[in-house]
């Protein structure tokens, strides 16, 4: 009869410790997927400020003076800068817009 109830205490333990590594496991895969689908959302394009320069025409010297006012966002790898291409998108797209303000409120 003991040997019956020590098979079952047993039999259970060893269900309850699988049932509670599955789940580790399980949210191991879960979490692991959720950071790879973060990972590859977050896999942005950063432009060099030879690049940055060369698709906006502005000099590096005043790339630099924007990033040290703030004007344009910069992010550091190292000691090298790097530009977020969603960012310069939007920073030209901003620039566009007043400009064309500007000249649609000038001299008619």
């Amino acid at each position: 009869m003991t040997e019956n109830l020590f098979d079952s205490m047993l039999t259970g333990f060893c269900e309850q410790m699988e049932n509670r590594l599955f789940e580790r496991i399980i949210d191991r895969i879960e979490r692991h997927k959720e950071t790879t689908e973060r990972k590859k959302s977050d896999n942005e394009t950063y432009l060099t400020i030879n690049e940055l320069a060369e698709l906006t025409g502005l000099k590096r010297a005043t790339i630099y003076a924007k990033r040290s006012r703030r004007e344009l966002p910069a992010y550091k790898f190292g000691r090298e800068l790097r530009f977020k291409r969603s960012e310069v998108d939007a920073w030209i797209s901003s620039k566009r817009l007043t400009c064309l303000e500007n000249t649609e409120g000038g001299t008619r």
